[in-house]
C-alpha cells in the first residue's frame, strides 16, 4: 500500500514576533561546540543563543535605529540623528563604548568614516 502525501494545514498570519527570516551558516564543528556550551549556560538554544549576541551588537552600533530585544524596529524612538542632537555628549558616550567593543573584538578602532560619515550608513525614509 502506498501512502498518500500529507498536505500542512494552512498556517495562520504570522504573530507579530514571529520571526520572519532565516540565517543559515557553516561553522566548524569547535565553534559549534563552544556556541552549544555558551547557550546551555544561559538556558537557551544555540539559535536564541546567536539571536542574542547579534542583537546586542546591533544595539551597541550607534548608527543603527533602536531595536526590541526580538529585534524589531521600536516605533516612534528616536533615530540616531535625534539621539545625537538630543545629547551629544551620551552619543559620544555610545561611540567611546561600541570602539572599544570592535577593538576587542577585531583588534583595531572603528574605521573613521564609520566615526564622521555614520548618517550615510542608515538612511530612513522619513529622515
Amino acid at each position: 500500500m502506498i501512502k498518500g502525501s500529507k498536505r500542512k494545514s494552512a498556517q495562520s498570519e504570522p504573530s507579530e514576533n514571529a520571526r520572519e527570516e532565516r540565517i543559515a551558516m557553516r561553522a566548524h564543528s569547535d565553534l559549534i561546540a563552544i556556541l552549544d556550551r555558551r547557550a546551555e549556560e544561559k538556558g537557551q538554544t544555540r539559535s536564541a543563543y546567536i539571536e542574542s549576541l547579534l542583537i546586542a551588537w546591533v544595539k551597541a552600533d550607534p548608527r543603527n535605529p533602536r531595536i526590541d530585544n526580538r529585534g524589531r524596529l521600536i516605533p516612534d524612538a528616536p533615530t540616531p540623528a535625534e539621539l545625537q542632537k538630543a545629547n551629544p555628549q551620551r552619543y559620544t558616550d555610545r561611540w567611546v563604548q561600541f570602539n572599544r567593543a570592535f577593538n576587542a573584538l577585531f583588534g583595531t578602532d572603528v574605521p573613521r568614516e564609520w566615526r564622521e560619515e555614520w548618517q550615510e550608513h542608515w538612511k530612513i525614509e522619513n529622515e
